[in-house]
């Protein structure tokens, strides 16, 4: 999340890492107001940060102040790095909007690969081990 105004050129995308493969299920937009706020929006969500796909989003009013939230909800998705593509009330310059936060449901436990590989390995040496003292517990 972030509570400053952000903004960018009009038609702005605005990417966020949320540090973790999390299952995202929604988002609220906190709008400014003006040419500059958000008119339209839509969120992306990606794994990779590569491939993209359109989670959800939705059309926010231009108010006389600062409005309330806008919300877009989905299903909840596997996601990490997020997208927002959007739209203003016309100002040439910049987008702006006052603060995003995302509602996520869980954050999926993803094993390190290192973390595998000494498991494997400390695996594989107990077997042989345990073979070595079988074998050694058989000769007369």
């Amino acid at each position: 999340t972030s509570n400053t105004a952000l903004g960018g050129s009009a038609g702005s995308t605005f990417e966020f890492d949320l540090g973790a493969v999390v299952n995202l299920q929604g988002a609220a937009l906190w709008n400014q107001w003006g040419e500059a706020s958000v008119k339209d929006y839509t969120i992306l969500g990606s794994i990779d940060g590569i491939s993209f796909s359109v989670l959800g989003g939705g059309t926010l009013a231009d108010g006389p102040d600062i409005v309330s939230a806008g919300t877009a909800a989905w299903s909840a998705v596997a996601t990490r790095y997020v997208l927002m593509r959007t739209t203003n009330y016309g100002y040439p310059n910049a987008t702006r909007f006052n603060e995003i936060a995302f509602d996520v449901q869980s954050v999926q436990a993803v094993p390190e690969p290192g973390t595998l590989t000494l498991l494997g390995a400390g695996g594989i040496t107990l077997l042989a081990t345990l073979r070595r003292r079988r074998g050694h517990a058989q000769r007369p």
